[in-house]
């Protein structure tokens, strides 16, 4: 349940983090178009106000999230542990991999491996 809840919290945090950048944008942009306005002819407020939006639109896609990247990850990794299986001739059986739930992968995915290393003991060299 924690692990649902810290998942959560950090998208919580991601959308109200492009709530508050929409905001700013919007007021900001506004206010260059009002000085705009009052001050020139020409219309210079419109390329801070697109500048600015292709980053709050890249923030909204981060925290919206329509590239679900986790979801491709595991799908690209249940294919590639079905192809591994599928090829591995010196498996005894023969049956279908079941790929309902993968390991943690955040326990393969460190570069340290200190916390699996064994405390060797000087009875275990021969």
């Amino acid at each position: 349940m924690e692990k649902y809840y810290k998942a959560a919290k950090k998208r919580v945090k991601k959308k109200k983090a492009f709530w508050n950048h929409f905001t700013t944008w919007g007021i900001v942009c506004t206010f260059l178009f009002i000085i705009n306005m009052m001050t020139s002819s020409t219309h210079w407020w419109i390329f801070p106000t697109l500048g600015w939006g292709v980053a709050v639109a890249i923030n909204f896609v981060s925290a919206f999230g329509f590239f679900k990247q986790t979801d491709w990850e595991e799908k690209q990794i249940k294919d590639e542990m079905r192809k591994m299986y599928k090829n591995d001739t010196d498996r005894e059986d023969y049956g279908e991999l079941d790929l309902d739930e993968i390991p943690n992968s955040k326990e393969y995915a460190s570069d340290s491996f200190d916390d699996l290393r064994k405390e060797w003991d000087e009875r275990d060299f021969v």
